[in-house]
């Protein structure tokens, strides 16, 4: 829809299909890494996440019952992602780029 309405495609199929051609051939990592670089990320951290710094304290959030995830409130999980540090309230705040949250399990 973002590339219909920015006149990138003339529909919403073909903004699908052209979406799914960057993501294959590699042009969207090629433009996050771009990204990174810009903000002065280090390429290092997204290319070898595993040697990123790990939190200082983790937990693992389990389910007492199976079934299925039908939606996930981004709000909330973002409000709990500035309670852990992973994000801030106001532009004076730090934030601790080792917190996170990682979803194992995806809604369907």
């Amino acid at each position: 829809q973002m590339l219909v309405q920015a006149k990138k495609a003339a529909t919403l199929q073909e903004g699908i299909a052209m979406a799914q051609d960057h993501l294959l051939s590699g042009k969207c990592w090629k433009k996050f890494r771009e990204m990174v670089q810009a903000q002065g990320g280090s390429l290092r951290c997204i290319e070898s996440p595993e040697d990123y710094p790990k939190a200082k304290y983790s937990a693992k959030v389990i389910s007492p019952k199976k079934g299925f995830i039908t939606s996930i409130d981004a709000l909330e999980i973002g409000l709990v992602g500035v309670l852990i540090g992973a994000g801030r309230k106001s532009i004076d705040e730090s934030v601790d780029f080792s917190a996170g949250i990682w979803f194992h399990i995806r809604p369907g």
